[in-house]
């Protein structure tokens, strides 16, 4: 009889696994079907349309890749020309898209064909975390129900349509896997085992948001400070682990291409291009999670203050070192002015403004155009999921990760509200 149920357990899994898959793969299809509509505009004749602005120098970073693979264009003499100056983007993004098309194209025009694809591609492989994180806090309902939103969401169409090779549908992907990561450690103590792969995914996820978009300490940062904040919480060292390995191997994957690139744009700290600033915020995290985990391991029945001293002595120690260096300040003060509007370009870039808000005294676009009705709940959202968190707090595991994502949630609400630029980021 035990023989023979574990058979039909085996059987069950088996089956439930192929329908998660068979679910996910038509998921997949819907976010790739629904984001290639248009594409009569972008496939015109014997010519394909690409957007103007960013989207444009990210073609033409990946075609010199593309040409002269494995190089990546660090400095570029058509900036500031003549002159020229250093590319302000990481190259991770551009240099995948043109080995993507250097091994399955043969000329231009294929190349053309790879990179049209680029967004729709990396929108359909979204939905995999945004499941996952779904059926991690409650159910497989619920992670379908979320991948589904996802994929019809219309911010996150607008941003990996057909024929938008941007940055920003890679971006949303990273960041995804990275909250799905968090949501993994936040979990009630797993094995070394689990906290380890999640470990895995927060290095992986954290390095290629780095390397892909020079404003990512957004997203780093905030997912870190969350799960510390997780750790002073509740404890759970071997997350607090994870985490610092995590962050220590993030920070030191970076060292070999800082050290073979041109100073960015607003010197070795910059925080809005990617420099030494990365590296130290990397392992300044990981100094503070691994300095929790030995408090634990030191004292562990220390509790709450226990472990809010710890952090708060910690935290302040590496903040006051980092305000005593001119450097590191000057660093900083570019991306402070760029989130509150304050750094002149704010003030002419659309996708800046306020999403209900009027800059300028000129109206911008109607939300409803790239949310849908769909806006009006983004208030909401981290309410409903600090809600799941309440119900979920006595539960086995879900309670700290749904707290975390309610967190992130606000924070990225707050952001969208302020600047429409963020919508993507939140969904």
């Amino acid at each position: 009889m035990t023989a023979r149920t574990a058979v039909e357990s085996r059987e069950h899994s088996r089956r439930g696994l192929v329908g998660v898959g068979l679910g996910l793969g038509f998921l997949m299809v819907l976010a790739l079907a629904i984001r290639s509509l248009g594409f009569e505009f972008v496939f015109v004749g014997d010519q394909i349309v690409f957007p103007p602005a960013d989207a444009q120098y990210h073609l033409r970073r990946a075609f010199y890749t593309f040409v002269n693979f494995p190089s990546v264009l660090f400095f570029d003499p058509y900036i500031n020309y003549p002159g020229g100056a250093p590319v302000p983007w990481p190259p991770l993004f551009d240099f995948v898209l043109g080995g993507v098309a250097r091994a399955l194209a043969a000329d231009s025009r294929g190349f053309e064909q790879v990179a049209a694809w680029a967004g729709p591609v990396c929108g359909a492989l979204t939905v995999i975390p945004v499941y996952r994180a779904g059926s991690l806090l409650a159910s497989r309902g619920v992670g379908f129900t979320a991948g589904l939103v996802y994929a019809c969401l219309p911010i996150s169409v607008v941003y990996s349509r057909v024929g938008n090779p941007d940055h920003h549908a890679a971006v949303a992907m990273l960041g995804a896997w990275l909250l799905l990561a968090c949501l993994g450690l936040a979990q009630r103590e797993a094995s070394g085992h689990r906290a380890r792969r999640w470990g895995l995914l927060l290095a992986a996820a954290q390095t290629g948001l780095l390397l892909c978009w020079h404003g990512s300490l957004l997203y780093v940062g905030l997912a870190n400070a969350l799960l510390l904040g997780v750790g002073v919480l509740w404890g759970r060292p071997r997350a607090l682990l994870a985490q610092a390995g995590a962050a220590a191997a993030s920070g030191l994957l970076l060292v070999p291409l800082l050290l073979i690139a041109p100073e960015p744009l607003g010197g070795r700290y910059s925080a809005i291009a990617l420099s030494w600033l990365h590296v130290l915020a990397c392992w300044a995290v990981a100094c503070l999670a691994g300095g929790l985990w030995a408090s634990q391991r030191r004292v562990p029945n220390g509790g709450f203050r226990h472990r809010l001293g710890v952090a708060a002595s910690g935290g302040g120690a590496l903040l006051a070192t980092a305000m005593l260096v001119p450097e590191l300040r000057a660093g900083l003060e570019p991306a402070f002015q760029f989130l509150t509007q304050a750094d002149g370009v704010g003030a002419v870039t659309g996708e800046q403004n306020a999403l209900f808000g009027v800059s300028s005294g000129v109206p911008g676009a109607n939300p409803v155009r790239s949310w849908g009705w769909l806006v009006y709940a983004i208030p909401f959202a981290p309410a409903a999921v600090f809600g799941l968190a309440r119900t979920r707090g006595t539960e086995k595991t879900s309670g700290a990760s749904a707290l975390l994502l309610g967190f992130w949630g606000l924070f990225f609400a707050l952001l969208t509200l302020g600047q429409r630029r963020y919508g993507n980021d939140f969904a």
